[in-house]
């Protein structure tokens, strides 16, 4: 690490890694003799408050009074690291996910759902709730489908419950599938669910799913678990997370209320290309950069040696 500060010269070190970890440590250890002094961007998903021992939670604390900004993936990581002693006026939310609006982009003529779809994306674990997608299917009347695309160890187990419940012919499971084969399976979707639930070492962070969703023109459907209904906003539905009679209604109200849906699909696509782009993400953190440089000391500022 020291070789590569030594022939990069940086003036701004953007420390993708949480700030408690081994890497913010070596950063922070090898800054601390470079002259000039690099400005440091410390960066963190984080939004649990974890309990760490020494030397972990030391190397934290060294990052948080460090760092000339802090960025969070999202308001809840934001507030963790404002309740650790982070200066608010340092704290920066500024998601380190976007997307390309080209490739997530609404369903042209002849490529929309036609039938009322319901649709999830993701890992077949617990945490991600695809069994409560189901669940909440089974009890949904009227016409509609839906497209679980993803694979894992709950597959078998959700594929006999859509069975029992009657539904099996109405809920597609796509297996894994490439990351560039999602945006047409996004465009095929009239809803997306992300029905997450916390768990005790994890709480949604972020969901890129949800924005690549609201691109394609789905509307979000999640949980209140995490970061889900920041990333949501008002361009989607949220329900109390473990909640399928929440979920089943929210589906329904969508289903049955195409002007609200279009509503929403607009709004999401109109916020994403507004604020999740990778041009957008890109020039709010090139301000962040210079927002670094200008808030170091002084001394720091000045040009001089090349380290000892």
């Amino acid at each position: 690490l020291w070789r590569a500060l030594r022939a990069a010269r940086p003036e701004v070190i953007h420390l993708e890694e949480e700030p408690w970890s081994l890497a913010a440590g070596q950063v922070l250890a090898a800054a601390m003799f470079w002259r000039p002094r690099p400005a440091l961007a410390v960066f963190s998903w984080e939004n649990l408050d974890l309990r760490f021992r020494w030397p972990i939670r030391a190397i934290e604390q060294a990052a948080l009074r460090r760092a000339d900004v802090l960025i969070a993936g999202g308001r809840t990581a934001r507030e963790r690291l404002i309740r650790l002693g982070a200066d608010p006026g340092r704290v920066e939310v500024l998601p380190q996910f976007g997307l390309d609006p080209a490739l997530f982009r609404p369903p042209g003529p002849g490529e929309g759902p036609g039938v009322f779809t319901a649709g999830f994306v993701g890992r077949l674990v617990p945490g991600k709730g695809a069994d409560l997608l189901v669940e909440a299917l089974g009890g949904l009347d009227g016409e509609w489908r839906a497209l679980v695309v993803g694979d894992g160890p709950l597959r078998p187990a959700l594929e006999a419950r859509a069975a029992s419940a009657g539904i099996a012919g109405r809920v597609e499971f796509t297996g894994w599938v490439a990351h560039e084969e999602v945006p047409p399976l996004l465009r095929r979707m009239s809803a997306l669910a992300v029905p997450s639930r916390t768990t005790p070492l994890w709480a949604e962070q972020f969901g890129h799913v949800l924005i690549e969703g609201m691109s394609s023109g789905a509307v979000p459907v999640g949980s209140s678990s995490g970061e889900i209904p920041h990333v949501i906003g008002g361009e989607g539905l949220v329900f109390p997370e473990g909640e399928a009679p929440a979920l089943r209604e929210a589906l329904r109200r969508l289903r049955d209320e195409p002007g609200l849906r279009d509503r929403l699909a607009g709004a999401g696509r109109a916020r994403v290309l507004r604020e999740f782009s990778w041009e957008a993400l890109a020039g709010r953190t090139c301000a962040l950069y210079e927002r670094a440089l200008r808030g170091r000391a002084p001394a720091d500022r000045r040009s001089g040696g090349s380290g000892r």
